[in-house]
């Protein structure tokens, strides 16, 4: 499966209300990272540079071009996210990504692995699919994909989001401390999940329990 860039494109956005009025679906935080996050975080996994794309309502495309920020930028890790209002404002083969689809690194990677010209459906919805590309013949219908369909799904996935995340974090990143203040004297529970932490100060006698993952700023007191 080639393609040069990956579209994330807005599913169902009223279902997402009030958070939904002034952030794209592709911004909402879940596990940890923004949508578009586990989508960038899953093309360096596989050492994949392509564009990525938004599309989302107009109003909102004029204004998040400005002012998005991420865990992963705060990193520095390089790559290019391009807020739109159309699909038809692109060209080349694109990997379209929509929002119902659960951004779980290892789903993405079977799909792509199936290594065949795809478009992924849970009945009529349209989940995962190549345009541009000629080598797409093959519609595949799914509904035990995992799937986002309001805001009470986003919790529900979070926990599982986050672990994943965490994982493909760590493996890029080397380390699960990075440019922080970790106290001797804090607890660390890592029974249930790892805890990364990224430009953030942890008091002594502070308790943890992951799985966390603490972004730039965070302070932990006891």
């Amino acid at each position: 499966m080639h393609f040069d860039n990956v579209v994330i494109v807005e599913d169902d956005y009223r279902n997402y209300y009030p958070i939904s009025l002034s952030t794209p679906l592709s911004d909402v935080v879940i596990g940890g990272l923004r949508y578009y996050e586990h989508v960038v975080l899953w093309l360096m996994s596989l050492g994949i540079d392509a564009t990525i794309y938004v599309v989302t309502r107009e109003y909102l495309a004029r204004y998040w071009s400005s002012i998005t920020k991420s865990l992963l930028s705060e990193l520095g890790f390089k790559y290019s996210v391009k807020y739109v209002h159309s699909v038809e404002e692109l060209s080349g083969p694109s990997l379209i990504i929509h929002t119902s689809l659960v951004p779980r690194i290892d789903v993405l990677n079977r799909i792509v692995n199936a290594n065949v010209g795809i478009e992924v459906r849970c009945e009529d919805k349209v989940l995962l699919n190549l345009v541009g590309d000629s080598t797409v013949n093959n519609i595949v219908y799914d509904c035990n994909m995992p799937i986002l369909n309001g805001i009470w799904s986003v919790v529900k996935w979070n926990t599982d989001l986050l672990r994943e995340n965490i994982k493909y974090l760590i493996n890029l990143l080397g380390d699960k401390v990075l440019d922080s203040e970790l106290s001797n004297g804090a607890i660390i529970d890592e029974r249930a999940g790892a805890v990364v932490v990224v430009k953030s100060l942890i008091e002594p006698l502070a308790y943890i329990r992951g799985p966390v993952l603490l972004g730039p700023g965070s302070r932990v007191l006891p």
